[in-house]
């Protein structure tokens, strides 16, 4: 009969655990809802929907429904005789789709450049119904003009874009791009060079390349934020003023100049409440829409696709959220752990177990 071996009995050492060691810092998670997501699309990337159908609106404390709208205007502008060429945008007025030359202003969403200009600046002045030679306005393909819906409701941009691309000859390729955008959303001063389209601390200047270089609106008062009228705060016709916020202009080679062609693409959002009109709810996401806003107000977009700048304004706006928000978490979790940041979190940005989609991890 063989003798079993002897089972070797196992000594377990308990470690002495250490009261100074600190415990392993929480990681916070935050998800932008998904209205605040499209706003942050609308005001960095407009130039293509995401959602599909889901129209963006600004998840503000405004919660009223609204109708939406999505509006595009597509052409070519030519660098003239002088050299200089331009597309300027109107982030207001894209949802009138009968804009014209009226007095001594424009109502057109977007001014261009053809191959008769002259000027090596930017002319957006109308006298007489009559702009600049060689200055042409383009319409939206929006469902409204300025009668019917326009004049008995209020209406307010959520997002707007413009942007540009060569599509000439390679022989004629060259030249400077500046990308301007008004700091406060208004006209630039009469007749501005490129050279004071870049002075100002929001513009750009980039090579002549067949890639597209976009400019986007961004909200810069609290009337820009707010429903308004629309003949008595956005039309020219009406008001006598113009907001010609973002411009494209392009400074071409001394050579062949009118032979340099631009594709250019205007793409605005607007919702509007009133009467007639085919509203849908509104959503709310305070914590969202001010991360949203105070990191886009002053930020010049960097000259990348637009999904690069999405994604360039995601990463600072979990930074924002850090410094803002994670230090009422911390204080939560130790006065009543993880119940108490979600309660805080869930309307608006929210801390979530695991991963999904444009999740910023801090």
């Amino acid at each position: 009969m063989k003798k079993q071996p002897m089972k070797r009995q196992q000594i377990v050492v308990k470690k002495k655990k250490n009261p100074n060691k600190r415990p392993p810092k929480e990681r916070l998670r935050y998800q932008l809802s998904n209205c605040a997501r499209n706003y942050l699309h609308a005001l960095t990337n407009p130039f293509v929907q995401i959602n599909g159908s889901d129209l963006p609106c600004i998840p503000d404390h405004i919660v009223l429904p609204s109708n939406k709208v999505q509006v595009t205007a597509r052409g070519t502008f030519t660098v003239g005789t002088s050299g200089f060429g331009f597309v300027a945008a109107d982030p207001y007025v894209g949802i009138n789709n009968a804009g014209e030359f009226a007095g001594t202003t424009s109502s057109f969403p977007v001014l261009y450049t053809g191959a008769t200009y002259t000027f090596p600046y930017v002319d957006i002045d109308v006298s007489g119904d009559d702009p600049a030679v060689g200055v042409f306005g383009a319409n939206t393909n929006s469902p409204f003009n300025a009668a019917g819906p326009l004049l008995t409701s209020q209406m307010r941009v959520v997002g707007c874009g413009l942007r540009v691309r060569y599509s000439g000859t390679e022989l004629y390729r060259g030249g400077t791009l500046a990308l301007y955008r008004s700091q406060d959303n208004a006209s630039p001063p009469t007749n501005p060079s490129l050279a004071n389209l870049l002075q100002t601390p929001l513009s750009a200047m980039v090579p002549v390349t067949r890639g597209w270089h976009s400019v986007c609106y961004a909200p810069a008062s609290l009337d820009d934020v707010s429903y308004r009228n629309f003949n008595s705060a956005y039309n020219a016709n009406a008001t006598g003023i113009s907001h010609y916020s973002l411009i494209i202009a392009v400074q071409g080679p001394a050579v062949h100049t009118t032979q340099q062609t631009f594709d250019f693409e205007y793409v605005a959002y607007y919702e509007q409440i009133g009467a007639s009109l085919q509203l849908s709810p509104s959503h709310s996401d305070p914590v969202g829409v001010g991360a949203i806003q105070a990191v886009t107000a002053m930020a010049r977009l960097p000259d990348k696709p637009p999904e690069q700048n999405e994604q360039t304004f995601l990463s600072k706006i979990g930074q924002y959220l850090a410094n803002g928000i994670s230090g009422i978490a911390d204080k939560a979790v130790s006065a009543a752990g993880n119940y108490a940041i979600r309660s805080l979190m869930k309307t608006g940005v929210q801390m979530l177990e695991s991963a999904p989609p444009l999740l910023l991890t801090l």
